[in-house]
């Protein structure tokens, strides 16, 4: 087992003259270069330790993800690791390229950098990963021997947000869907939309059907979507419908594919005065209170 000792557990041999000008014998002298021998054995070597790291995966050519593997502490005599990477998510030859190697740590340093060249492309894909792994560690050991890699995927993300309205006692009030990119891109990017029944229907007249294609311009992060809602005097209940987004353009993706969309009703049903009185008494009489 590796550990730290104290001197005060060293052969006298190895203790520090205090102001003496005795000399030592062959025999001292040679006791004390076994136990400092002894001691520097008894000292756990550095460990190495190799960090995660995330890039950008960008829209062409390659870019280096970073990854640093460090040295507990400075070691006398020099050291070495060997590296590679392996495939998580992402696959090796098409979304980054496949490296390995060996570190040389010159005593004295305690820090090594490894380049993995990361490629672009306009594809919409998930974030993808892949690990990079140490082995075969020289006058050290290994402490976390796997680093992960995390490629973000660039591309446009859309999602869509909810919406309400009051329905309204006669003719139409416009419900507003608001459609989102997480951020702005360099390209035209699309999204289809298209409302779906739900407790709300067109059958009942309570709104209007849309579908459509919304086209987002480079640079632009949101477009809205308007839905014609019909105002009438029926006390029904609340009701909602769904817009649903759909056939993203190869270069963008869906993140949130669905919104409701919240018709308030605005009507309530007329009972008459001591309804709820009478319908009481009638129950529990067998007889009619009428009204």
């Amino acid at each position: 087992m590796w550990f730290r000792d104290h001197f005060s557990s060293l052969g006298h041999g190895c203790m520090p003259a205090r102001h003496t000008t005795k000399a030592r014998t062959p025999r001292q002298s040679r006791a004390c270069l076994l136990d400092c021998e002894a001691f520097e054995d008894r000292i756990a070597p550095a460990s190495l330790s190799v960090s995660d790291a995330v890039i950008l995966e960008g829209n062409t050519g390659t870019q280096n993800a970073v990854v640093v593997v460090r040295l507990s502490a400075p070691s006398s005599t020099t050291v070495t690791v060997n590296y590679s990477t392996a495939n998580g998510s992402a696959v090796a030859g098409s979304d980054y390229a496949a490296t390995s190697g060996t570190l040389t740590f010159a005593p004295g340093q305690t820090s090594k950098s490894i380049l993995v060249p990361v490629k672009g492309d306009r594809l919409a894909e998930q974030d993808e990963t892949f690990s990079i792994s140490l082995r075969g560690a020289k006058n050290a050991t290994i402490r976390d021997g796997q680093g992960i890699v995390s490629i973000l995927d660039n591309e446009p993300r859309f999602s869509i947000g909810t919406a309400v309205v009051e329905e309204g006692n006669a003719g139409t009030t416009l419900m507003t869907f608001t459609v989102m990119m997480a951020a702005p891109y360099d390209q035209e990017a699309t999204v289809n939309f298209a409302t779906q029944d739900y407790t709300a229907t067109t059958a009942d007249g309570d709104y209007v059907a849309t579908a459509g294609t919304l086209r987002f311009a480079p640079g632009e992060m949101t477009k809205t979507i308007t839905v014609v809602v019909n105002g009438d005097l029926r006390a029904e209940g609340d009701e909602r419908f769904l817009v649903n987004l759909s056939g993203a353009s190869a270069n963008a993706q869906i993140v949130v594919a669905q919104a409701n969309g919240y018709i308030a009703d605005d009507d309530s049903a007329w009972y008459p005065p001591n309804y709820y009185e009478w319908n009481y008494y009638d129950s529990y009489s067998g007889g009619s209170a009428g009204w």
